[in-house]
């Protein structure tokens, strides 16, 4: 059995830090945390100004007033609601990936969704919100969440590497 030491959180940003293993944050904390982190790199800020989503909320999501305030909150008022955009960039103007994929490719009857390769993009980007809050209604779902450290010799033991 391993047991994980818990060091303390090393992020690249310093937005999470102050955080420990099972703290609880309400969802609106989450998604300040994790807009601030891609909210510092300039390219994010680029792609908001050009009218790019961090929350993909659509034009009937915003009858729910909840979706609506995330909507203002989180969303840059440039975004074109009619052709929504998720924000997406290569965090050091790089492409980590070097393999070219053909953009048909589907494997197990998906699609390759390889152009997110690498990149940062809002995690929370493609939830349907106004669905999210009438499973919080229902008792289905929490507006808490724990957070939790996935201990680095978890990623390195089960990361796979590719080798160019």
């Amino acid at each position: 059995m391993f047991l994980h030491n818990n060091t303390g959180v090393n992020f690249w940003k310093p937005f999470f830090n102050d955080l420990k293993p099972f703290d609880i944050l309400d969802i609106e904390d989450v998604l300040k945390r994790y807009k601030d982190t891609i909210s510092s790199f300039d390219e994010c800020k680029v792609q908001e100004q050009n009218g790019h989503y961090f929350l993909r909320i659509t034009e009937d999501q915003l009858t729910d007033p909840r979706v609506k305030k995330l909507h203002t909150i989180f969303n840059h008022k440039n975004i074109n609601i009619n052709d929504l955009q998720i924000i997406k960039f290569e965090a050091y103007g790089k492409r980590a990936f070097k393999q070219n994929y053909d953009p048909n490719y589907i494997k197990r009857d998906m699609p390759n969704f390889q152009l997110r390769d690498g990149k940062v993009t809002p995690g929370f980007g493609t939830w349907d919100w106004k669905e999210y809050f009438l499973r919080v209604d229902k008792g289905i779902t929490s507006r808490e969440n724990i957070y939790l450290e996935i201990p680095y010799k978890i990623i390195e033991e089960n990361l796979v590497v590719r080798r160019y």
